[in-house]
């Protein structure tokens, strides 16, 4: 999945009496039209007072044999922000309102929505495009070259996109 330049972000669907018993997100390879994974969503509790106890949990997994890709979970303390850790539980990175934050606590990314929140650039460093999501009708996250090979990188952008 994560090799993909070109995801497409189906809509959220509600649990199922299958074994998806949360709301799933279906991803798909634009560029061969096959399934790339899914992301599952595990909502904290809805006790305003107590939600720091019970964060939300958002867990992506690849299409075949479903193994884990990553998960987000979100935290309120010191700021609100999403953690991001790969399938070992080792911290890749945060998700902040405006930023993306490498494991070491070093701006990976600058989170610039344009007009209405429809279209987001994810700008590295040096002010370059590394992916660009578009929130319309269809949800499609474009990686740019500039994203590199970086599969931490990815995770945090996948994660911020799927989390907006």
């Amino acid at each position: 999945m994560l090799e993909s330049s070109w995801l497409m972000i189906g809509p959220w669907l509600p649990p199922t009496q299958g074994r998806r018993r949360c709301w799933h997100r279906l991803l798909r390879d634009a560029s061969t039209d096959l399934d790339a994974g899914f992301a599952l969503w595990q909502p904290g509790i809805a006790l305003s007072w107590l939600h720091f106890l019970w964060p939300a949990v958002l867990s992506v997994h690849e299409a075949e044999d479903e193994p884990l890709v990553f998960t987000a979970r979100r935290s309120w303390a010191p700021l609100p922000r999403w953690e991001i850790q790969d399938a070992d539980g080792r911290n890749v990175g945060v998700v902040r309102k405006r930023w993306l934050v490498d494991s070491r606590g070093r701006p990976v990314a600058y989170i610039d929505r344009e007009g209405k929140g429809e279209v987001t650039h994810f700008r590295g460093s040096d002010a370059q495009d590394l992916a660009m999501f578009i929130d319309k009708r269809e949800r499609e996250l474009h990686f740019s070259e500039n994203s590199g090979e970086s599969p931490f990188t990815k995770m945090l952008v996948l994660a911020a996109a799927l989390t907006i």
